[in-house]
């Protein structure tokens, strides 16, 4: 099984969230040595079941051997989310308002040949990656978006990304293995074990904040 690069996850994120949907108020967040209990540093990423259109079974994210957290402080669902299958979980990515990071080490993991357990689990990702499973992960409540360039040289962008992606024993590649010709090794399984996050927001340090604003009735 082979590594490769998940190519670029673009998020909308807002300093003070210039998108409002029913329900959810708007979230500030500052640089670290501003920050105070109503203006936080750490920006969660979240994330949820996996899904995929070429099967009806969804999986939580912890039942692939993906790097985890304690799943003791996920967020309450409510019952929208919970009637369409979403499982919310924390995320072990850790994300610092304005901080740049580069090359952040995230987890190991090992196989041994002769292990059950260990046999179970690849067995599991292969399949993931051969029925094309997609991650939906969320940041500031707005999922996060996966961009590429298609095969028709179109910009696009996704709510999901996949897992990886498989090449057929007569070396067809499937799914998101056609965006680069180096998955091309027949009856190969390609895990997409990096990613690289980019998160855009709106700064209101100088600006109004549109929700603070009163209407007043005449």
């Amino acid at each position: 099984m082979k590594a490769s690069s998940l190519l670029l996850l673009l998020s909308s994120l807002a300093f003070s969230t210039a998108f409002y949907l029913p329900g959810l108020a708007p979230v500030n967040f500052c640089e670290k040595d501003q920050s105070t209990n109503t203006c936080p540093n750490v920006v969660p990423l979240f994330v949820n079941k996996l899904d995929s259109d070429q099967s009806v079974i969804p999986y939580e994210y912890h039942s692939f051997d993906f790097c985890t957290v304690s799943e003791e402080d996920s967020p309450v669902e409510n019952l929208g989310q919970v009637l369409f299958g979403e499982r919310i979980r924390p995320s072990p990515y850790s994300i610092g308002f304005r901080e740049n990071k580069q090359c952040s080490f995230l987890c190991e993991k090992e196989y041994k040949s002769g292990d059950a357990e260990d046999k179970r689990r690849l067995k599991l990702l292969q399949r993931g990656m051969k029925l094309n499973y997609q991650h939906h992960w969320i940041v500031d409540n707005m999922p996060v978006s996966f961009c590429f360039t298609n095969q028709q040289a179109f910009n696009v962008c996704l709510p999901s990304f996949p897992m990886g992606c498989y090449v057929t024993p007569d070396g067809r590649p499937k799914d998101a293995c056609v965006l680069d010709n180096r998955y091309d090794k027949p009856d190969s399984y390609y895990l997409f074990n990096h990613v690289d996050i980019l998160i855009e927001y709106r700064d209101l340090s100088h600006d109004s904040n549109m929700f603070d604003h009163k209407v007043e009735f005449s």
